[in-house]
């Protein structure tokens, strides 16, 4: 899957559910958005540090062809595990050195998301991803057989449409919500 697509795809699902939560408990903070939203970028390319060719990949060569020689691309760090132990070994971080009450969290947060809504991605490709490695090396996908896609396809480019307009449609129904919500108060 292309960055481009990856990046459309964690936005459209993280939206989602930021929505959803919103509308089932309540607003959430402005901080929490943006230290989410500036690190769920970085983590949707990050698992790619496999590739050399990829986007993060030519970023940092040297660890990239380390990382791919010892586990290959769309190994382990495009699994369940990988992602869990980004979690707690942050977790662990900003505990002992920053404290978790800090905003450090909301970006921890976005980051983890980030590689897990990659990992997610790359399971609606024909090559899946080895969600349960080092247990399982059974490939992982989203989509049915018939959906699924080769990357730089133009059928990747129909999916990356598809997830903008979804985080647009998203991000137009929050806007509205807040207009009415803010119109409703002046005519009270």
């Amino acid at each position: 899957m292309t960055v481009s697509t990856h990046v459309s795809t964690a936005l459209a699902w993280s939206s989602v559910a930021i929505l959803i939560y919103s509308k089932t408990y309540g607003d959430i903070s402005l901080d929490f958005i943006t230290g989410f939203y500036t690190t769920l970028i970085f983590g949707v390319v990050f698992p790619d540090i496999d590739e050399p060719e990829s986007w993060i990949g030519r970023r940092t060569i040297i660890i990239s062809n380390i990382i791919k020689f010892i586990f290959g691309h769309r190994g382990f760090t495009h699994t369940l595990i990988f992602t869990i132990l980004l979690l707690i070994i942050g977790l662990i971080y900003i505990d002992i050195y920053i404290g978790l009450n800090s905003k450090m969290i909301y970006m921890l947060y976005g980051f983890v998301a980030g590689v897990f809504l990659h990992i997610i991605g790359d399971a609606h490709t024909k090559g899946g991803v080895p969600l349960l490695l080092p247990f399982s090396k059974k490939k992982f996908f989203i989509l049915p057989k018939f959906m699924r896609f080769k990357t730089n396809s133009f059928t990747e480019y129909i999916y990356n449409f598809i997830y903008l307009g979804i985080f647009s449609l998203v991000l137009y129904i929050s806007a509205n919500e807040h207009n009415v919500e803010l119109f409703l108060q002046k005519i009270n």
